[in-house]
């Protein structure tokens, strides 16, 4: 079954409760917005599937790790998907070989990006997270 959540405003939050089927959060807004935070701890209180990223598209980098643990501790998203560097194969395995080690609460799945600038990039990129045993692997949108 195909599942649609589209990143709305935050003025329309609790709209997207009617045509989300999961809830996106992005964890720099819980620090930066009351009525985001409120909206996702609702959503968990609601038992609505959360998938929380880090940030890595809106902040040029991703958000920083004690405040992701931060959130991860307290919303316990069904899926994180870890730290990667945008276009960086190198810089994303190296944070995904970190957060591997990372014990997250249980119920929290860790997803890993592929980023690459080129296809052989991608494809080692790939097998890399397939060794370092994750089991969700997302690809960038809109890289080279």
């Amino acid at each position: 079954m195909i599942k649609i959540s589209h990143e709305t405003p935050l003025c329309l939050l609790n709209d997207s409760l009617n045509f989300n089927d999961y809830d996106y959060c992005l964890p720099h807004l819980l620090d930066e917005e009351e009525g985001y935070e409120e909206f996702f701890r609702q959503s968990k209180e609601e038992g609505r599937y959360i998938i929380m990223d880090n940030s890595l598209h809106e902040l040029g980098e991703a958000y920083s790790t004690d405040r992701l643990m931060y959130w991860i501790n307290e919303l316990t998203p069904q899926e994180f998907i870890i730290p990667d560097v945008w276009e960086e194969r190198d810089a994303s395995v190296v944070n995904a070989r970190k957060w591997a080690q990372i014990k997250l609460p249980e119920g929290v799945e860790k997803v890993a990006v592929v980023q690459a600038q080129t296809i052989h990039e991608a494809a080692t990129c790939y097998q890399t997270y397939k060794d370092l045993g994750y089991k969700k692997i997302a690809f960038s949108y809109g890289a080279s």
